[in-house]
């Protein structure tokens, strides 16, 4: 390896450097440093090697991608009532999207509102290895399977034939089929879509994911682009409402009750415009 080659390159230097100036003081200690160097460069290679190993364990998948299926924790810092009050007027409603600039509390507020739900809810964290539609299924598969382990008793493995372009697959909707028909009810919430919004699978995916899951799970999607899903058959299985930058934008009151809260400062009228 290069880490090898390197510490072979180093030694075989400091030994050359040593025989030059002549002194045996100065040969022991480089000596001993090489001595160490490579007892330490041993230790750390296999010490990496194990870590890589239990990284693809089954526990260690699951506690290094323990953040992916959890929401931000509380903020502390500002309720918002107006938007949680728009999200829950919205129970009926089978997709909700919220879309908006980063920084404006997408995540935050959905973390809220599944919080003070009475059902559960899976939290699914998008990321760039989401674009293979495989490793997707089985990690959405993983999460949905933690919130319903009496339901999800066993994850089946995720068709692997070619995704064509926006066509559904038949596998997967059998697959999704399979996974999510026992599920009583709940809110799924993928987050942060942007980062997959050119994705050639994922769109027909989450699509897919919203036509086959029961009538009582709905679907929330966050992002800070809007979201284009393939046409679903929305008005007949529950309808579809949106959040966008305009509504995650601040009143001058949130303005004023995040700096109360904050800084410990409110601010005048002429302040929080």
């Amino acid at each position: 390896s290069i880490a090898s080659s390197v510490t072979v390159l180093v030694s075989t230097t400091l030994y050359i450097m040593a025989a030059i100036i002549g002194d045996k003081d100065v040969f022991f200690n480089i000596h001993k440093s090489v001595d160490f160097f490579g007892r330490f460069y041993i230790i750390g290679t296999t010490l990496c090697r194990r870590l890589v190993d239990w990284s693809r364990s089954e526990q260690g998948e699951g506690i290094m991608n323990n953040a992916k299926y959890q929401p931000p924790g509380p903020s502390g810092v500002l309720e918002r009532e107006r938007l949680l009050g728009k999200l829950a007027a919205w129970s009926d409603r089978k997709l909700v999207i919220i879309h908006g600039q980063a920084g404006q509390g997408k995540s935050t507020l959905a973390a809220d509102y599944v919080r003070a739900l009475a059902v559960p809810s899976v939290w699914y964290t998008l990321d760039p290895g989401d674009d293979d539609p495989a490793v997707f299924l089985a990690s959405f598969g993983r999460a949905v399977q933690r919130v319903y382990p009496r339901h999800v008793t066993d994850v089946p493995a995720p068709p692997r034939d070619r995704y064509r372009g926006s066509d559904p697959s038949p596998a997967v909707a059998q697959w999704l089929a399979k996974l999510l028909r026992e599920i009583p009810s709940g809110l799924f919430v993928f987050d942060d879509y942007h980062v997959l919004a050119e994705s050639a699978s994922l769109p027909t995916l989450l699509s897919m994911i919203v036509e086959a899951s029961p009538p009582a799970v709905r679907i929330m999607i966050l992002s800070r682009t809007r979201p284009e899903l393939p046409a679903t058959e929305l008005r007949s299985i529950g309808g579809r409402a949106e959040l966008t930058g305009a509504d995650l934008r601040c009143t001058e009151a949130e303005v004023n009750e995040l700096f109360s809260s904050a800084f410990g400062t409110p601010l005048s009228k002429t302040q929080a415009k």
